[in-house]
């Protein structure tokens, strides 16, 4: 039987949204800057180039694409690259070889140089995902990869190498894994691990799916069934345990993508936004002791705006309107707005994807990685989308959709609505191609953030950013008591001329990838930040004033 492809999320309609009223009072942003973004991958000497394996027969799993993550793995002040390779199929021949080694990058004040082999994190999987903690309390960060197949745990031996832990640590998990996050839900200072599935499927059971007459297309994710996510908890002695059923989080329909803890109500612990795709997406809220209670139909955050069912790729959360708030935006197929839910504190999202602006823009891309930025340095979060669709013939069917598409920027107004901004910074921002997996990170060392995106089947993109700078800033490292080294969970609230930020320190969120743990605040035009806030992940609240701008700062907990 032949299946449309048209199924995935709906047939392009195109009728792209205002900017939408004002969702709250906040200070009047700065004057926009002119920033431009160039594309220095090759440059900065990556040399990677993603390969999903097809040979033509249109195998679901060819579809995802990889992420990558940002972690300072040697500790020398400079974020670190990991990219995640797919490559050959596990049914071909050569599958575990180099045609599947993803690639460890050491950076070398802005130059990246590829250390894979001593480092000993090839991967050799169908790569996925990643994401980077200190899962064993001895000060550095390891490395959690997800494959389509036994996932992998490379413990960080401090020496520059790595050891390969997952039998010992009981993480391998086949399946079709795809993101993770570390977070420490139940408070014993040890960071336990979220792992999102997508399907039950195996290479060769995909039925006959077509784009258009004649055509052999990818099948939709509706023709496989979901795959249950996993929740481990760190036993503290090096060992995971499945908690999953016990723990309250059991979604056995779901089709798990991007993975984000947050504490969206502030009590203290870590709750969990899974977004889906084509199922609900999923908050948990942690209870405590190790117990979440599933609250996605009281908050309103599992569909979309017009209240159906969409595609969740890519996720992120941050106060987007000053008011003190988390809020949670989600990125979703072609004609499926990305959302944006806004908490109102009683327990609660609004969904606010058109007033907002962010959900017009988006429609007629397939967005994935995404990520909360400040590009200009102004102190207000931007939003940064990685497009790309997922079927390569979807031109063949309808012209008016490309395979390939342009990364989307929407420029926060400050008063919680945003613009594109997407073709006046132009450029290698712009250019199409079949994003996936974004990261986020200053990985020049000039205070503002730039951009990295995995595409499919071909070349990364390294997005240099270019005159964001020209605002103030001030980067925080965060340096906790306990085994929890790298205060993951930590909240940060950062004031500077009467404007107020919040920030957490988080593995994993976007789409299947991590970025750097530094914290880079915009302070426009203050040349410091008037009070810093950090609620450690143990309970613990300290507070620093006058910090100069234009430097990092390492804030330790007392």
């Amino acid at each position: 039987m032949i299946r449309p492809l048209y199924a995935w999320g709906g047939l392009l309609a195109l009728g792209l949204a205002g900017c939408g009223a004002r969702m709250s009072s906040s200070p009047i942003p700065d004057a926009p800057i002119p920033v431009h973004f160039t594309d220095v991958a090759r440059a900065s000497g990556i040399g990677f180039t993603h390969r999903h394996g097809g040979i033509g027969r249109k195998y679901f799993v060819e579809t995802s694409g990889s992420g990558a993550c940002f972690f300072d793995y040697d500790q020398d002040g400079d974020p670190d690259l990991f990219v995640v390779q797919s490559g050959l199929l596990p049914t071909r021949p050569g599958f575990g070889g180099a045609q599947n080694r993803s690639v460890l990058y050491r950076n070398d004040r802005g130059r990246f140089v590829d250390v894979t082999d001593r480092a000993g994190v090839g991967n050799f999987g169908y790569g996925q995902g990643c994401c980077a903690a200190d899962y064993d309390g001895d000060g550095d960060l390891d490395l959690f990869v997800t494959n389509f197949g036994s996932n992998r745990l490379y413990r960080n031996e401090g020496n520059g190498t790595f050891k390969d832990v997952t039998a010992a640590a009981q993480v391998a998990l086949p399946g079709y894994n795809t993101g993770a996050a570390f977070a420490d839900i139940d408070g014993d200072g040890y960071l336990d691990l979220y792992v999102s599935r997508y399907a039950r499927y195996r290479i060769g059971s995909d039925p006959p799916c077509s784009q258009a007459p004649g055509l052999r297309s990818y099948c939709p994710p509706a023709q496989f069934d979901g795959e249950p996510d996993v929740l481990l908890r760190n036993n503290g002695d090096g060992t995971f345990s499945d908690i999953t059923k016990r723990s309250g989080i059991d979604d056995p329909h779901g089709k798990g993508l991007g993975v984000l803890f947050l504490d969206y109500d502030e009590d203290g612990k870590p709750d969990l936004y899974v977004a889906n795709d084509g199922t609900l997406n999923r908050l948990y809220h942690n209870l405590g002791g190790g117990k979440f209670a599933d609250v996605t139909a009281t908050a309103g955050v599992g569909m979309g705006e017009n209240g159906r069912l969409a595609a969740g790729m890519g996720v992120d959360a941050t106060d987007v309107d000053g008011d003190g708030r988390l809020d949670v935006f989600v990125s979703n197929f072609t004609a499926e707005p990305n959302d944006l839910y806004a908490y109102r504190g009683d327990g609660v999202f609004d969904t606010r994807s058109t007033a907002s602006g962010l959900g017009g823009p988006s429609i007629p891309f397939t967005g994935f990685g995404a990520a909360f930025m400040d590009y200009d340095l102004d102190g207000l979060p931007d939003v940064i989308v990685a497009n790309g669709h997922v079927a390569d013939d979807i031109e063949k069917a309808n012209p008016g959709i490309t395979y390939a598409e342009p990364t989307l920027l929407c420029r926060n107004r400050g008063n919680g609505t945003f613009e594109d901004v997407s073709e006046a910074v132009g450029g290698d921002l712009v250019r199409h191609r079949v994003g996936r997996g974004l990261a986020l990170a200053d990985f020049d060392a000039d205070g503002d953030l730039d951009v990295f995106i995995n595409n499919s089947n071909s070349p990364p993109t390294l997005l240099r950013n270019d005159g964001g700078n020209a605002h103030h800033y001030i980067q925080l490292r965060l340096a906790s008591n306990g085994p929890n080294h790298f205060a993951i969970g930590a909240g940060i609230r950062v004031s500077a001329s009467g404007r107020t930020q919040l920030h957490e320190v988080r593995t994993g969120g976007s789409y299947l990838s991590q970025h750097d743990l530094t914290q880079t605040f915009g302070l426009g035009r203050s040349d410091r930040a008037d009070e810093v806030t950090v609620h450690w992940p143990d309970g613990k609240v300290q507070q620093w004033r006058d910090l100069a701008a234009d430097r990092v700062h390492v804030l330790r907990e007392r």
